[in-house]
């Protein structure tokens, strides 16, 4: 520690009591000097160079001096984890002589001080004997630890493959992103398992073919169920479309339903199923999207749905301007077709046809309104005296006349 009291030298004098260590010659900030400079603060200079030999662990770290008197019998090693052979490591003996006195003297003092009360008292007669058999056996086992050191021969290679085998352990912990042995024995099993597996694939393999047999065969019988069932619906759900349609004007319009079988499954099994239309006599049957006109496909989607609804659990059905295309008698019809189907489902209709609002049970007039800077549109159920006057508007115009009036009231009074 830094001081100018007596036996200081440079300012500096030795404390191992409360000092501080400095490792290496110059490393506290003072100029180099020579390796012969002995101080009373300073170690074995003349004995080492510099330090360069360093063991590290999770727990501590060890620095030892390299001497260098003996460089040309130092042998090579490209692993930095390994001791190269005949390296030679400063060591202070003196210390250790100093440690193993001090230890030794405390004890035989501790052993004198007990042998002088053993007269007075026999528990320190007690201690006494106990004390010395303790130094005996310490006696015994540094004896034979010595005789074990002096006759164990280190063998380089089994020390060398011991620490290769450590390096692979903490690269593979560091790989797999492990801290300890048992994490690494755990990722082995897993791997085995795994590949177990993978060499189990085969009989896997098998007996999922042998289980997508299985469900294949089952999934063929039911297709066939299905196809049978549709073979036989189908004439008696064309002739039902048939006369839904002769209803609505078009006496010699054909609905055919064409099932054919797929190679493979679908979500609704093995049919193609096509809605065939022929609008004339003599007309071939062809897909609906190339034959059928807005107001023909207006009224086959309402024959269509109107079949359809006598056979699901329908709460609620929705059209959205099914008249498109028809007025006149063919949406009276239309009208009376779904006035019959609101007998046992919830019918919702938008329409611009007075026929079919006539038929209605509620009447809601749609609106809209300009605002400051929107459009909003309104809904609001109509009365029966608002209510004629809306189906007269849909007939003649924004002012009817009594004639569409008149002609309201008969549209109403006709579907009570």
């Amino acid at each position: 520690r830094p001081s100018k009291e007596a036996g200081s030298m440079d300012h500096f004098i030795r404390d191992d009591a409360q000092g501080t260590v400095y490792i290496g010659e110059g490393c506290w900030g003072a100029p180099l000097r020579a390796v012969d400079n002995q101080t009373s603060w300073m170690r074995q200079t003349g004995s080492f160079n510099h330090f360069n030999w360093l063991w590290i662990d999770k727990d501590n770290i060890e620095v030892r001096t390299v001497k260098t008197d003996n460089a040309d019998m130092v042998g090579e090693t490209d692993d930095a984890f390994t001791e190269p052979a005949g390296i030679s490591l400063w060591h202070n003996e003196d210390e250790d002589d100093e440690d193993e006195n001090s230890l030794s003297d405390r004890i035989s003092g501790l052993m004198r001080e007990l042998h002088a009360y053993a007269g007075i008292n026999d528990q320190f007669q007690s201690l006494y004997n106990r004390l010395n058999s303790v130094v005996e056996e310490l006696r015994d086992v540094a004896a034979e630890a010595a005789d074990i050191a002096e006759n164990t021969e280190a063998d380089g290679g089994e020390l060398n493959a011991a620490q290769e085998r450590l390096n692979l352990l903490y690269r593979l912990q560091k790989k797999h992103g492990v801290d300890s042995n048992m994490g690494l024995i755990q990722i082995r099993d897993s791997f085995q398992q795994k590949l177990l597996h993978f060499e189990r694939s085969d009989e896997n393999i098998l007996a999922l073919e042998k289980e997508i047999g299985k469900i294949e065969k089952t999934m063929r019988e039911m297709a066939m169920v299905i196809h049978a069932a549709r073979e036989k619906a189908a004439p008696g759900f064309e002739k039902k479309i048939n006369d839904l349609l002769a209803q609505l004007a078009m006496p010699n319009a054909r609905l055919k339903i064409q099932i054919k079988e797929l190679p493979g499954f679908a979500a609704t099994g093995k049919d193609e199923i096509q809605f065939l239309f022929a609008t004339n006599k003599g007309s071939d049957f062809l897909p609906l999207k190339d034959v059928a006109s807005g107001g023909e496909m207006a009224r086959l989607t309402l024959c269509l749905k109107s079949v359809i609804a006598a056979k699901m659990e329908l709460p609620t059905m929705i059209f959205d301007e099914i008249d498109t295309g028809v007025s006149g008698e063919v949406a009276a019809r239309m009208g009376q077709i779904m006035a019959s189907m609101a007998k046992s489902h919830q019918l919702l209709s938008i329409t611009h046809s007075p026929q079919i609002a006539a038929r209605a049970q509620h009447h809601y007039f749609v609106y809209k309104s300009d605002g400051a800077d929107r459009t909003t549109s309104s809904m609001k159920l109509l009365s029966d005296d608002d209510r004629l006057m809306e189906i007269a508007k849909m007939l003649s115009g924004d002012k009817p006349g009594k004639a569409a009036i008149e002609n309201a009231k008969e549209l109403i009074t006709a579907q009570v």
